[in-house]
């Protein structure tokens, strides 16, 4: 993430960059654990685990 950690910039740049990828909605991306550090625990709602790998493995291809 490119957003600076203050203020919760990184961590909304964060869900924003999820929820866009996956094709949700913001308010179904949540941080769960983490919120200050750099390894996160993230739940989404409507996704199944499946559906995550395969959104973020075709967003990796097409870059």
């Amino acid at each position: 993430m490119a957003a600076p950690p203050r203020e919760e910039r990184a961590n909304d740049a964060l869900v924003e960059f999820i929820a866009g990828t996956l094709g949700v909605a913001r308010r179904d991306v949540a941080i769960t654990r983490g919120f200050r550090g750099r390894d996160k625990t993230v739940r989404v709602r409507g996704c199944d685990a499946a559906r995550i790998r395969r959104r973020f493995a075709e967003a990796t291809l097409s870059d």
